[in-house]
């Protein structure tokens, strides 16, 4: 509703600022082309019936109503909800904070290997959720794998962990960052040093992602 408030408001200060300035500047000719308008509109229904004219007034007139009663509904409806129904809750009905998820995903994230930051926005809708989530990854780090993995990341959290439903697909944007100093890059993408009395093993390899649909994934050059 946010984008449809914007978007009347922008037109009707446009409307209201180019007739307001050509009011001013020529008030004779303004007064003029509103009893014109007026005039045309009398003479629209003139070879019609009273009945007739008040009909289809009183049509147009609910019409009106009817538009501006939707746009009304639409800007006191109940905003996003603040809490989510668990879905595979047996005991009883159960639902958890929209903030609590967030935060349980955005700590899932960052957690990730070549993640530097992780931003999640959660939005409840009926029985389900939405998830937007901006992501920055290291330079070293390829962005749509990245991007995929972050995305069933978040999948498998909601569905299978905390047991809410997401209603679409999540919606992942990645950004290719930068890390300050010489050292930190090198500590978040190598492992720990091996203790050098025992024998190296060797590096974990992250499993491999199955052949889904891909989500969204915008992935922006490094800055």
């Amino acid at each position: 509703m946010n984008i449809v408030n914007r978007f009347l408001a922008v037109i009707g200060l446009v409307i209201l600022a180019i007739f307001g300035a050509f009011a001013l500047i020529f008030p004779s000719w303004t007064l003029t082309f509103l009893q014109s308008a007026a005039d045309a509109g009398r003479n629209l229904f003139g070879e019609t019936t009273w009945a007739l004219r008040q009909i289809i007034r009183t049509v147009a007139a609910l019409v009106y109503l009817a538009l501006m009663g939707l746009l009304i509904w639409l800007e006191l409806r109940q905003p996003n909800k603040k809490t989510v129904e668990v879905v595979n809750a047996s005991g009883g009905r159960v639902r958890i904070a929209t903030t609590d998820v967030q935060q349980r995903l955005t700590r899932e994230i960052e957690n990730l290997n070549g993640v530097i930051s992780a931003k999640v926005n959660v939005s409840a809708r009926n029985k389900g959720i939405h998830t937007e989530t901006d992501a920055v990854i290291m330079p070293e780090v390829e962005g749509a794998g990245k991007g995929d993995e972050i995305a069933q990341t978040i999948r498998a959290v909601a569905e299978q962990q905390i047991g809410v439903k997401l209603l679409s697909k999540p919606q992942v944007s990645v950004k290719i960052g930068k890390v300050k100093g010489s050292n930190k890059l090198k500590d978040l993408l190598s492992p720990a040093a091996p203790n050098p009395a025992a024998p190296s093993a060797p590096l974990p390899t992250l499993p491999a992602l199955p052949n889904s649909n891909p989500e969204v994934i915008v992935v922006s050059k490094p800055e």
